[in-house]
């Protein structure tokens, strides 16, 4: 196939996301996003109470407030950009998971990403699916580089951003595990012991929680 640049892969990506945020300008709120945006200007205003028609806990809500507080009429769009904001973001997290596991075809992984159905119609919406997919990623990416403390962060704020995400988590820590089992020395069972302890130090964090 033909290889792309990580400059076209980063036009690309941005141009179809930019597409789409353009596409929903002055559409109006939709679906869910009623109970996201009022949450979120809740938090602008001063208000700390907690909607109770949210279904996951107002972390997403609270990051976005902080910059509108000193907004008088903070407008959807604006956060909407925050959105589509966490969506390029996502983005350059995947692309470089996708060069630590397919180096040949990384760059169409990420165009694919950014143009899929389920991905696309919510990198611009008030929703929490998207900005929890950063630090998602983030956490597999950290487990494969063997980077098991700062996975074992990333993870805990993906579950703060979506509790659905200890999913990622537990994948995160069974890699980590198969690695770490995979190139354990059978004789130095102490050494392995202590290597286990710490897995379990660094992923049990978000999955109690």
């Amino acid at each position: 196939g033909v290889a792309l640049s990580v400059r076209m892969v980063l036009w690309g990506g941005l141009g179809v996301l930019v597409f789409a945020f353009l596409r929903l300008w002055g559409s109006g709120m939709l679906s869910d996003e009623q109970h996201h945006f009022r949450q979120v200007l809740a938090f602008a205003f001063g208000d700390r109470s907690v909607l109770p028609s949210l279904t996951t806990l107002p972390t997403w809500h609270f990051l976005v407030s902080l910059p509108l507080r000193g907004v008088d009429q903070p407008s959807l769009e604006m956060v909407r950009l925050a959105n589509l904001s966490a969506a390029a973001a996502a983005l350059a997290v995947f692309a470089a998971l996708a060069r630590e596991l397919a180096p040949q075809s990384w760059g169409w992984r990420t165009l694919q990403l950014a143009a899929l159905p389920l991905f696309l119609p919510y990198a611009s919406l008030v929703y929490t699916d998207i900005p929890s997919l950063v630090p998602a990623l983030l956490c597999l990416l950290m487990a494969l580089k063997g980077r098991h403390r700062s996975a074992g962060v990333w993870g805990l704020l993906a579950v703060l951003l979506r509790q659905t995400n200890v999913v990622v988590v537990f994948a995160a820590a069974l890699i980590a595990w198969l690695e770490r089992r995979d190139s354990a020395n059978p004789q130095e069972d102490s050494g392995r012991e202590a290597s286990n302890l710490q897995l379990v130090l660094a992923y049990a964090p978000p999955v109690v929680f």
